[in-house]
């Protein structure tokens, strides 16, 4: 990834953001979550395909993923990694498209749930 600001330390490779995204702020939160927030100049539906191509290359599964006009939204769950990515349109720059990434040790979690994962 393009970055502004540097992905945290511990974020996993196989979760790579975009390759055209530019970092903007990233956070390391409780319980082990890593968040990274930036912006892409592709299109939605760009952004979108790259992360139902890349995800599942990774042996990710995708979770109750959400689609319109303007955003998308899903939940991937791998066998020691959990996550959400969100991309929309960014309210500062008209055309550029905003992604949020988080991502959290400990598929165990998901499994106790019931989830299956890959």
């Amino acid at each position: 990834a393009r970055t502004g600001v540097a992905l945290p330390a511990g974020w996993r490779p196989d979760v790579a953001p975009p390759t055209a995204l530019i970092a903007t702020r990233t956070e390391r939160r409780s319980g082990g979550r890593l968040i990274a927030d930036g912006r892409v100049g592709d299109d939605l539906h760009a952004v979108v395909q790259l992360f139902n191509t890349r995800l599942p290359a990774a042996s990710f599964a995708q979770r109750n993923p959400e689609i319109d006009r303007y955003d998308a939204e899903s939940d991937f769950v791998g066998r020691t990694v959990t996550g959400r990515w969100t991309a929309g349109r960014s309210p500062e720059c008209k055309d550029q498209n905003s992604v949020t990434m988080l991502i959290q040790s400990g598929a165990r979690r998901a499994r106790a749930r019931g989830e299956r994962v890959s």
